[in-house]
This record gives structure tokens, sequence and C-alpha cells, in this order.
């Protein structure tokens, strides 16, 4: 029972010890499963086992295989077979930092705190053990991209933060919170500009986005609406009071607001006959909504565009279609599903001098933003 209640600890909820929990968050999974290679960069780092512990030196290039059911250790100069189904890479300094290439490419991803490896039957599974804010600004610079404006960078962080505490146990079954991909949340490990993202994490700690009866909210975000946000229940079919249509024009002439895709005539007459509809006529492929649409729609008979855009890889569902030859033109506006924060428009505002709580409130309706150490006291009241 002792055993099981260790093990179990870390899944407590947030709320007894926020600011000073350290998240779990599965990285580089298919990457590394084979083996890794790292080096070690700015500090020293202690490689540790239940049984020993080793350390490596600043600029060590390492590699760790699986082998059995332990590890094969490879150092500069020395091959360690190492028993047990886990290692870990500890830290011995806060700026202590591993890097890892990344194959095909090569490009280098670092990890700063602690990184436990862990061999399941002969593949291998890294999860980074790092303190919420650090975490924060790693994908605050992984979901904002580089070189904008501090208040969007904020806005981000907020979002992030509130998504990770609304899905603190989505990955309970696998031993961590989180992974590393955008089905979570993109995190590539140790910002590059790293210290906007920290002032980001940083100057808006432990705050979160509330909704009126004080939940955390779903901080959906997308590139770009294309002028308008849609409302969740056109996308998702649920219905978040705080995610509806918003006219937006602060995204409009920015990279993604507008985009073009031409498809062979033979191509999309195919795709409208496999949903049923009527193909006899190009002429009729003509579509041009007046406004946002739920569906592509002839006669009786409709294609959600949610489906469509999946289907014919287009960026958005906002668009028309013309026939120009031997082509069908789609021309669309926006990129993403359109729910909640636009990034690109976010991005505009803080150009124009708007504050993360502005952006915020633009994009999501009748919220809140609080502490998250808060939410048991107002919801007392």
């Amino acid at each position: 029972m002792a055993k099981f209640l260790i093990f179990c600890c870390w899944f407590i909820s947030p709320t007894a010890v926020f600011g000073q929990e350290t998240l779990r968050i599965g990285i580089l999974d298919n990457k590394c499963a084979n083996g890794f290679d790292f080096k070690v960069e700015q500090s020293n780092f202690l490689l540790v086992n239940s049984e020993d512990k080793w350390k490596m030196e600043a600029n060590w290039n390492v590699q760790i295989a699986p082998l059995g059911n332990g590890f094969r250790i490879t150092f500069p100069d020395s091959t360690l077979d190492c028993p047990g189904p886990k290692l870990t890479l500890q830290s011995l300094h806060h700026d202590g930092k591993i890097a890892i290439p990344i194959a095909p490419t090569g490009r280098k991803q670092r990890y700063s705190h602690n990184i436990e490896v862990h061999n399941l039957g002969g593949r291998l599974r890294l999860v980074n053990l790092l303190p919420m804010d650090d975490y924060i600004a790693g994908v605050v610079e992984a979901e904002g991209g580089p070189k904008h404006e501090l208040e969007y960078y904020k806005a981000q962080a907020v979002i992030s933060r509130t998504y990770v505490l609304s899905q603190y146990h989505k990955h309970i079954d696998d031993n961590f919170n989180l992974c590393d991909q955008t089905h979570c949340q993109a995190y590539n490990g140790w910002p590059r500009n790293e210290q906007i993202m920290q002032d980001a994490a940083q100057q808006t700690q432990s705050l979160v986005i509330v909704d009126e009866n004080v939940n955390l909210i779903t901080s959906a975000f997308h590139s770009n609406c294309g002028g308008r946000t849609n409302s969740a229940e056109y996308v998702w079919s649920k219905k978040l009071p705080y995610c509806v249509e918003t006219v937006d024009t602060f995204c409009m002439k920015m990279p993604n607001s507008n985009w073009e895709k031409r498809i062979p005539i033979s191509e999309w007459s195919n795709y409208i006959r496999s949903k049923n509809l009527s193909a006899s006529d190009s002429a009729n492929y003509a579509y041009f909504p007046t406004e946002k649409e739920v569906f592509y729609r002839e006669g009786s008979t409709k294609i959600p565009l949610v489906q469509m855009r999946k289907d014919l890889k287009l960026k958005s569902t906002y668009f028309t279609v013309h026939q120009d030859g031997e082509e069908m033109v789609i021309i669309g506006q926006g990129f993403g599903h359109g729910v909640g924060l636009c990034q690109e428009g976010s991005i505009r505002m803080a150009q124009l001098g708007y504050n993360y709580e502005d952006i915020i409130h633009f994009y999501y309706h009748n919220v809140k933003i609080i502490p998250f150490q808060y939410i048991s006291f107002f919801k007392q009241e």
C-alpha cells in the first residue's frame, strides 16, 4: 500500500500545491523509442537509477539505448550496462540543459530540470519533470511562434495554463500529465527566446480563465478566424457560452487571413458524388455563402463543412467555390477551426497596444481571469 501511495501522490489535485507542483510531460514519443543521443549543456547532470548514480560533465555526448529490461549507456570514454526499468537525468543546477537532436533534420531540442527514461519492454519513454512556469514558457513559444509582443505571449500563457490545469490527468494511464503533441499542447522544450517567454509565464503566474460558474474554460484557439470566429457548437456540436461568433477585424490582412486552393473538376465532382450530392452540372458547383455556414448544401442534401475541410485538406470552413476552366477554385479566409482566440488577431491587438486581459476578453465572452488557487474561494461565495 505504501508503494501505491508514493506512485499516485503526484496525481493529487494541483490546487493543494499550486505554484510548487512539478508537471510530468511526455516528450518525443516514437522519436526516441529505440534510443537517443544527447549533449549535456551549461551544467553537470547526474544519471540515476534505483541503485547508483553517475555524474555527467558539461559538453559530454551520451547515448542511451534499451538493453533487455535495462539500458546500455555510452559515455565519451566508456560503456555501461545498467539494470532496472528506469533512469533519471537530474540537473544539478537550475540552468542545466540537455540537447537532444531530432531525426531526420538533426534539429536540437533543449530540456531543463529532470528527465525520466523508462524502458517499456524494449521501447523507451521520456518524461520531462519541470515546474509549471518553465513548462508554460516552452508551450507559449511552441504554440505562439517567435518575435511577437509580450502582451500576446501573456494571453497565450494564461490560455495554456488554463488548459494544463483543466486537463491535468489527461495521460494518467501513461504516468504523466500531458504530452508534447498538439492534441495536448505543443511543447518543444526550453524556449529559444527564453527571456520573453519566461516573462510571459511569470508575469501571469497562477492566472487562469474561468466561466460564469467559476469553472476552467475550454481555452480553444486557432491561427486565424478569417474575420469572424465560430461558435463552438458549429464545429464540435457542443455549446460553450463563452465561445460565440465574434466579428474580428484585427486578423484581416494577416499572413493566414486569405488562401486559395485549386482542384481538378473531376476530383471535385467525384467528391461531391461520394457525398450523395448531384454532380451532373459543373455550373451548380458554385458556392458563395453570404456568411459563415455550418453545411455545404445542395437542395435537401448537405455536407458538414467541418468534414469537408478535413476531407479536402482545407485551411478553414470559411470559403467560396467557383469554376475556372478545368479547375474548381476554392478561395477561403482564415486558418483553423475558428473557435475561441484568434492568434493572428491577438498578435495584431498586442501590436496596437491592447493588453493581455483585453485580448482574452475580446475572444472569450463573460469570463474572468483569476488566480487558480482562488477558485474554491469564489465558488463558495
